[in-house]
């Protein structure tokens, strides 16, 4: 009987020391890595595109949820009317030179007879003046004309340029989120045609204690992990510190994949961690 008390005596000790084993262990592991690791998940920008052409539309060359990469054709929109209205003013500039040669000829042929009156003895002055008038006249008509011309051709090289701006492309590598026209429909310039989430740079947003804000400075880089990537090494950028309340605070980071490293798509909702002091 005493024997039996013994060892249930020794079972109790052995559970409780068991127990406080593992509740210490837990306190130092907490202990250790608190405020070391900070878990939480990432979310991308999204970004407008806008139309840089009015007109028809004659294809949508993507869908939604498709990853484009920066240069990417997006849509094409019609070039018939903008490469009439072009011929049109080729034509214009074609008669326009026409009008300058003309306009050159009176030029010289009025120098001509100004030259003639000033040289000819028997031709008074007054008709001298009237010579030197007629020629400052012919040579302001030239220069107009010159002007004329330059005019024109700035916008038929704008024509040129608005028949190029009509594929309009992606500006950058993303993930299309929202295409807000039709093919065979008519669009404005400036209208927002498309919307496409940023994939090669996100940020996330951590609630902290109050008392952890001195850690976090703006512009400090901590090293960030990526669940969905645990080969890759990320920097993340403190770019917000503002306050939530007397007791929390919001420290938001811009996170940057490493330069000359394959780039991976980041999306919204993927878990991230934290590492600092």
């Amino acid at each position: 009987m005493k024997k039996k008390r013994q060892f249930n005596y020794i079972k109790f000790l052995t559970i409780v020391l068991a127990v406080f084993a593992l509740g210490t262990a837990r306190y130092f592991y907490v202990k250790t890595n608190h405020g070391k690791h900070i878990s939480g998940h990432i979310y991308t920008d999204t970004a407008k595109v806008l139309s840089n052409e009015g007109g028809l539309v004659r294809q949508v060359c993507v869908q939604e949820n498709q990853i484009v990469k920066k240069g990417d054709l997006l849509v094409k929109l019609d070039k018939a009317l903008l490469k009439t209205e072009l011929d049109e003013m080729i034509i214009r500039i074609e008669r326009e030179n026409l009008k300058l040669k003309l306009f050159k000829f009176y030029e010289n042929r009025a120098l001509d007879e100004y030259i003639a009156a000033k040289k000819d003895i028997d031709v008074d002055k007054e008709k001298v003046d009237f010579k030197f008038k007629e020629l400052e006249e012919k040579q302001m008509l030239y220069q107009i004309q010159e002007v004329s011309i330059k005019l024109l051709k700035a916008k038929e090289n704008s024509f040129k340029s608005r028949i190029a701006n009509k594929n309009i492309f992606s500006g950058f590598d993303g993930k299309i989120s929202k295409i807000n026209i039709f093919e065979n429909t008519f669009v404005n310039k400036n209208d927002n045609i498309f919307e496409i989430t940023h994939l090669t740079n996100a940020y996330m947003d951590l609630s902290i204690h109050q008392k952890d804000k001195g850690k976090f400075n703006f512009n400090d880089e901590k090293s960030i992990s990526i669940i969905s990537y645990p080969d890759k090494n990320f920097k993340a950028k403190v770019v917000e510190i503002k306050p939530i309340d007397e007791f929390r605070a919001l420290v938001k980071f811009k996170i940057d994949q490493e330069e000359n490293a394959e780039k991976v798509d980041l999306i919204s909702g993927m878990k991230a961690n934290l590492k600092y002091e």
